[in-house]
């Protein structure tokens, strides 16, 4: 199970390899930094649907 783009390993092979060291603070790292950008993303869907159906406003 090897995960990679362009030879750079991927944040799901760094999660595993956390969970197998018992690596906590990367693995709260990882977990924050996918929660940002679950928000993010969200927020950036909320505010694309207000400008793009007036209705909403």
């Amino acid at each position: 199970m090897n995960e990679s783009v362009f030879a750079w390993p991927g944040i799901g092979s760094l999660t595993v390899e956390a969970l197998n060291a018992r690596d906590y603070p990367v693995l709260q790292g990882i977990f924050l930094l996918l929660g940002a950008s679950i928000v993010a993303a969200n927020l950036l869907a909320d505010v694309a649907y207000g400008i793009l159906d007036p209705r909403v406003r």
